[in-house]
């Protein structure tokens, strides 16, 4: 009877915390996501978010888990998350030491006033307000069944031999306690069975600081689960978190002794003790690992890397389907699909390149850097994929089309690395000198620029059907374009002779964007060689 009445009280004392849980929530839920990255925008203020969000909250873990979603939802990063975790485990001390007053006189009419006003009151608010009496309520009330059910439990030998053992193997305790807490998803309750415990003098405080330890690194259990499915950013969350729980007591764990006489300092009674230690340790810790939070996030970077899928600014594949590569005519549409949407990046960017010399807009230029590094991530899987391809079962025809396929997403690539590496800088050095082109000159650039931009459609056109005709033309507009890039700096050189002072401002940046454009036309082109070399072994 005495057992069930510990469970009886064990379960207020969950049900309680949740519905107090529920009731700040409400009150307050709708502005945790606006509190998060208002508050993290250093690791100071990501602290305090991380101890007003445990409070809200009632539970560090539950913190952890609201991290995990929203990193997955790309709204707070790796270093900020960290800081609010850190907070959480601050935070969480607050609701203990709360629990360690005995405050059975006032437990009742906070259940009666809490039940009148979520039942009796329409408006919402009151009636989270009053979620939140019930819930503190029965959380205490639950508290005080469990410590009269473990009065008997003084008499017990067993008992008595058990809280021994625990305290002569702290290692042995901690695990126990790691086990329990992550079964039961909160290190409040672990916690708010040993205060239980103590308010009937049965564990000494040496027994209890283990437990404590042990129920801090149980808590990642729940980021864990939560991390499961989400994108690597959220994975990182929960390794984060584990590693500075584990830590944290591989650091305490020799100076248990020493923590234990500190602690006892602090206050004669010793549910207050255990309230103060579990403060002391998550205060200390977290104020140790707050320096080292970059630190921290690196570590987590080598042990969680990108995945493949994620690099290139969150962007993923959608069509290289692994099942398709036995199948090598169905992985070769996969591998075109993905391939024309390489294409649409690299056409973006060629257009914005334009647009960059015309704006003097910094932020379109590290626009057009991000989109290279999508194309780099792309040219890099859709090149993993195909070369899955057995070459063995390929017949000749087969490995002709693979190797127009790498060739045309290798050209692509080359074509993006131009722009970021030479066009880019041109418009950037244009842009921090403040020159401008002369209008003929210009105008004449933009000429060039719209012919290249209709030979990319039909170098694209001579890809997707792989007719030789198409290829053919393209070669033709590629000698046409050489000639006209010639005659580009011709006319260049012309008004230098004229003495016109923009020409001469702006001539270096003029003569290697006409090159640049060239370079970029040569390797649009480039797609019409495997395709006619194809038509060749298939006519023959």
């Amino acid at each position: 009877m005495h057992f069930l009445e510990l469970l009886i009280g064990l379960v207020f004392f969950m049900y309680g915390s949740r519905l107090a849980c529920e009731g700040l929530q409400a009150r307050a839920g709708d502005k945790m996501r606006g509190l998060v990255t208002s508050l993290t925008q250093n690791r100071f203020m990501a602290l305090i978010a991380g101890i007003i969000l445990t409070v809200i909250l009632q539970s560090s873990s539950a913190t952890a888990i609201l991290m995990v979603g929203f990193a997955n939802a790309g709204i707070i990063s790796l270093t900020q998350a960290m800081g609010v975790m850190l907070g959480g485990g601050i935070g969480t001390t607050i609701t203990v030491q709360v629990i360690s007053f005995q405050i059975s006189q006032y437990i009742r009419w906070a259940i009666v006033f809490g039940f009148l006003l979520l039942f009796f009151s329409k408006r919402p608010a009151t009636r989270s307000l009053g979620q939140i009496f019930l819930g503190f309520g029965l959380l205490f009330f639950g508290m005080q069944t469990m410590a009269e059910a473990g009065r008997p439990l003084q008499q017990s030998i067993l008992f008595q031999d058990i809280l021994h053992s625990l305290e002569a193997n702290p290692v042995l305790t901690i695990v126990f306690s790691v086990i329990f807490t992550s079964l039961v998803q909160s290190s409040a309750v672990t916690l708010g069975l040993i205060l239980s415990l103590s308010f009937n003098g049965l564990l000494t405080l040496s027994t209890a600081i283990p437990i404590i330890l042990g129920a801090n690194v149980g808590n990642i259990a729940g980021a864990f689960l939560a991390s499961w499915g989400t994108n690597v950013e959220g994975k990182r969350i929960a390794w984060a978190q584990l590693i500075y729980k584990i830590t944290g007591v591989l650091l305490f764990l020799p100076f248990l002794d020493p923590f234990a006489r500190l602690v006892e300092q602090t206050s004669a009674d010793l549910p207050h003790q255990i309230a103060n230690a579990h403060t002391l340790y998550n205060l200390a810790v977290s104020l140790a690992f707050l320096p080292f939070i970059s630190l921290g996030a690196w570590v987590v970077r080598k042990i969680v890397p990108d995945e493949p899928e994620l690099k290139g600014g969150g962007i993923q594949v959608l069509y290289l389907n692994e099942r398709a590569l036995d199948t090598p005519a169905l992985a070769f549409a996969q591998a075109t699909r993905e391939i024309l949407r390489m294409a649409e990046h690299v056409q973006q960017m060629f257009s914005d390149a334009l647009l960059a010399f015309q704006t003097h807009d910094p932020a379109l230029l590290d626009e057009m850097s991000s989109r290279d590094d999508i194309i780099d991530f792309l040219e890099h899987r859709i090149k993993l994929y195909l070369t899955k391809l057995s070459r063995g079962a390929l017949t000749e025809e087969q490995a002709a089309r693979e190797l127009e396929l790498i060739s045309f997403t290798t050209e692509l690539e080359n074509v993006g690395d131009i722009i970021e590496l030479n066009v880019v800088e041109l418009a950037r050095k244009k842009m921090e000198k403040r020159l401008e082109f002369s209008k003929e000159g210009f105008a004449e650039i933009c000429d060039f620029h719209k012919k290249i931009e209709e030979n990319f459609e039909l170098a694209i056109a001579a890809f997707a059907t792989g007719d030789p005709e198409i290829a053919r033309k393209l070669l033709r507009h590629k000698r046409k374009l050489a000639e006209i890039a010639r005659h580009l700096r011709e006319s260049h050189i012309q008004r230098l002779h004229k003495g016109l002072r923009e020409s001469i401002e702006t001539s270096s940046i003029h003569l290697d964007l006409i090159s640049n454009l060239r370079r970029i036309n040569s390797h649009l082109c480039s797609i019409a060689y495997p395709i006619l070399e194809r038509n060749r072994l298939e006519i023959s």
